[in-house]
């Protein structure tokens, strides 16, 4: 069981029987290390997650990093003190394989040419115990075949491969034998060793081959959609009764109430059902989500479900293998602190970023229809705008009106402190009231022009008002709650 979820093989037939059977049997092992282990981690096995994501990574991770017989020791061994001594050395090697692990990471991405159909990438500084954990990682963040090679100072080359949906990774190297000298493994992840010499040709031969099904979409296997009625831990029981938690289910209408960034790479969702319960979502290994989600989006899920013990208390909770929003997006990072950091992570080919800067509503309208997003996000507000909106205020408009009207002559200074605002604010005002022939200004002195009692004036004479009026209807718009904006931009693309 261990090994089948350790070595990612597809749980089906005889290898899901096997892993079933294990489920069952590992709290009450008869392997003593195993379960000093489990007990060491605090950890009851619930499901399949328990094993690939806490116990397979820290026994595989004395092969990748110490001394692999250690392992063994450890799960064959009946003196106490020697598997307390293996453990810590097990717990050692996987604090350890993190630590390489985000290096070598770091390391990858930079080496990543995004215009290949097949990543091949290879260096003397890739530590060979996690290649295949990078090669993982790279597939995810590319999503497409990916080879990671550690190449030796005689330039030789060893690597591991991963590949993407329905794609068979052990065929494709079949057919390139010639220039491997061994290579093994399944359908979905492979090790090579061969000279660094013949990297090259074996890029260009898989490259050659993957841009025939590049673009073609895999699928996920989906059993059933499953009522929100049922997303319960005594359903969850009645899955493991009929060795069915490995399911993959379909998820549908689960109402976002709050995300959760993990570690800088895990995304954590709360949702809410139909029935009033919630229900928490895990997709690993992508921050992105956790900054294009807003509370009431609705998420569609295709995941496992699984039990999350944790201080005792056990929760139900989905493990995400895809996902979808329905409808379009409206994500609010107006008030935001995280705007900077959040921008990194943007849909940039299916988003818009609206700022508060557009000079009329019209332009605000054509900029949405040409974009035509399905996720727009609400940037930081300008507030240095706020005085910008109160320019077309009509009551401060007849305010400072009527103070200027009481002197023939008066100062910029004392109407500022009489009517409490802003430089900028009272010098956009008596613009307008000068091409209106209200006032004349100089060198800080208003004088006030005579005009027959009852005349009428009207402000859309003047340029500056009308500039400020068509600037406000955006401002105004910006500075609206969600739903009006979100009714805004629908209206917009219709």
């Amino acid at each position: 069981m261990l090994g089948t979820i350790a070595d990612m093989m597809p749980l089906i037939d005889e290898n899901k029987a096997m892993v079933n059977e294990g489920i069952k049997r590992i709290n009450n092992s008869n392997v003593l290390g195993l379960r000093m282990l489990l007990d060491e981690l605090g950890l009851t096995i619930k499901g399949i997650k328990d094993i690939s994501f806490n116990i397979a990574p820290k026994i595989n991770s004395l092969g990748r990093i110490g001394d692999a017989s250690v392992a063994i020791d450890l799960l064959i061994q009946d003196d106490v003190d020697k598997i307390k001594s293996d453990i810590k050395a097990l717990l050692d090697a996987d604090t350890l394989r993190k630590e390489l692990t985000i290096q070598n990471t770091d390391l990858a991405y930079k080496l990543i040419n995004p215009n290949d159909n097949v990543i091949l990438i290879y260096s003397p500084s890739f530590y060979e115990g996690v290649l295949g954990i990078i090669a993982q990682k790279v597939m995810k963040k590319t999503g497409k075949i990916t080879g990671v090679f550690n190449v030796n100072q005689d330039n030789y080359a060893r690597g591991s491969f991963r590949t993407i949906g329905d794609y068979n990774i052990l065929e494709m190297l079949e057919k390139n034998s010639d220039l491997l000298d061994k290579f093994g493994g399944h359908e979905k992840a492979c090790g090579v060793s061969m000279k660094a010499s013949n990297i090259k040709e074996l890029k260009e031969r898989l490259s050659k081959e993957a841009s025939s099904i590049m673009g073609v979409e895999s699928t996920l296997d989906v059993s059933l959609s499953l009522n929100h009625s049922l997303i319960t831990t005594s359903f969850m029981a009645e899955l493991t009764k009929f060795d069915m938690q490995d399911t993959t289910f379909l998820f549908k209408d689960l109402s976002v109430v709050s995300t959760t960034l993990l570690a800088e790479k895990h995304t954590k969702v709360k949702a809410k059902l139909s029935t009033g319960a919630f229900v928490s979502i895990m997709v690993f290994n992508d921050a992105r989500l956790s900054f294009n989600l807003s509370n009431g989006d609705l998420l569609d899920v295709v995941g496992e479900l699984n039990i999350n013990s944790f201080n005792g208390y056990d929760s139900l909770q989905i493990i995400a293998k895809d996902y979808k929003v329905s409808g379009i997006q409206v994500i609010d990072y107006r008030n935001r602190y995280d705007f900077k950091q959040a921008i990194e992570y943007f849909d940039k080919e299916n988003g818009l970023i609206l700022k508060d800067d557009f000079d009329n509503i019209s332009d605000l309208n054509l900029l949405i229809q040409e974009q035509d997003p399905s996720i727009v996000y609400l940037a930081p507000i300008d507030n240095n705008k706020l005085d910008a909106i109160k320019v077309t205020d009509s009551k401060l408009l007849r305010e400072a009106i009527y103070l200027v009207s009481l002197k023939y002559e008066t100062n910029e200074i004392v109407l500022q402190k009489e009517l409490k605002i802003s430089k900028y604010l009272l010098n956009n005002i008596l613009t307008i009231f000068e091409e209106l022939n209200l006032i004349t200004r100089n060198n800080g002195r208003v004088q006030n022009l005579p005009r027959e009692r009852g005349t009428k004036v009207n402000l859309e004479n003047s340029k500056t008002y009308q500039e400020f009026k068509s600037q406000n209807e955006v401002l105004s718009l910006m500075r609206s709650d969600i739903n009006t904006i979100k009714k805004y931009v629908l209206e917009a693309l219709e």
